[in-house]
């Protein structure tokens, strides 16, 4: 156990010196769970994906669909607003990004944000210059495996370091 302690006091030390590890995190190798309330129920045949807004025209996609589109895979650093992070992490999933670019959304010049909606009425607001960039991802896949539903299955919103 204090050789594993260790080891990643070691391993902390060498990230921060590289410049990977940002002030006041901490790193871990496990995936911590922290959410509020249960884990939502999920139901493929009512589940849907939906853009509206700032964009030419509604968009909506079932799993079914969702699951067709043009798929990107990234390996990235997460840092958690809870202080830790995880370096080299694989997820797959549906870039925003691309979505655009191949005109399936089509943004108005007006948009400026993306507020993400979640199960429970929980959403999240970020800038739209963040959800465009390539290390933005709807993610579905986490380390070749379906996101588990303590980690958000079916479909979460993953970010890399965003500069200050």
């Amino acid at each position: 156990m204090f050789d594993s302690i260790f080891q990643r006091k070691q391993d902390e030390d060498r990230v921060r010196k590289e410049g990977r590890l940002p002030p006041g995190q901490s790193l871990t190798q496990k995936f911590p769970v922290l959410h509020y309330g249960p884990v939502p129920r999920f139901n493929p045949a009512t589940w849907d994906f939906r853009v509206w807004g700032e964009v030419e025209q509604e968009v909506r996609w079932t799993w079914e669909e969702f699951n067709q589109l043009p798929r990107t895979k990234l390996l990235m650093d997460i840092h958690c607003v809870t202080r830790w992070s995880k370096f080299d992490t694989a997820w797959e999933g549906v870039s925003v990004r691309a979505l655009v670019d191949q005109g399936l959304i089509k943004l108005l010049p007006s948009a400026r944000y993306v507020l993400q909606h979640a199960e429970y009425g929980f959403t999240v607001n970020l800038p739209l210059e963040v959800v465009l960039q390539d290390n933005f991802l709807l993610a579905t896949h986490h380390n070749d495996q379906p996101i588990t539903p303590d980690h958000g299955f079916p479909l979460r919103g993953v970010i890399g370091f965003i500069p200050s």
